[in-house]
């Protein structure tokens, strides 16, 4: 499960500008991922169990209002509370219900908890640019770190 930090790292919406007045005169468009990793604060059991229900609901588009009544709720991570949960942001109950426990759902957690293992990621949010990790996340950093991968691009 993400943190609030990660949260206002990833925002909902995007600026109005158009598209290609954005990507005027710049390099390759960067790429941007989300990955799950797990909460310190919770079991092993519970964290698996919040990531599965984050996944089941984002396939009904409702990832984001999983998270923020999981965020909300972490002390009770139960199956039953999962469940109520997923009813309380409108999902359909018995879909996420065959959804969380779909092969292809903890496929996909543990491919992002391994990616993110060697990766070193030990926490969330985590920022990389080009393969670099940004320890420093100031904008200047940031800046001069997309700078130097678009020079790098460009050859």
């Amino acid at each position: 499960m993400s943190s609030a930090a990660t949260r206002r790292s990833w925002p909902r919406s995007t600026p109005s500008r158009s598209r290609s007045s954005r990507r005027e005169g710049r390099g390759p468009r960067p790429r941007r991922s989300r990955r799950r990793t797990r909460a310190r604060s919770t079991t092993s059991r519970s964290r698996n169990a919040a990531a599965k229900a984050t996944v089941a609901a984002g396939y009904q588009n409702k990832f984001w209002e999983m998270h923020d009544i999981l965020f909300a709720n972490n002390r009770d991570l139960s199956y039953d509370k999962l469940k109520e949960y997923a009813g309380k942001i409108g999902l359909n109950v018995a879909v996420w219900e065959e959804d969380y426990q779909a092969l292809d759902v903890q496929q996909a957690i543990s491919r992002d908890l391994r990616t993110g293992k060697a990766a070193d990621v030990d926490g969330t949010p985590a920022f990389f640019v080009n393969g670099r990790r940004v320890i420093d996340r100031s904008f200047e950093t940031f800046k001069t770190m997309i700078e130097d991968a678009r020079r790098a691009a460009k050859g």
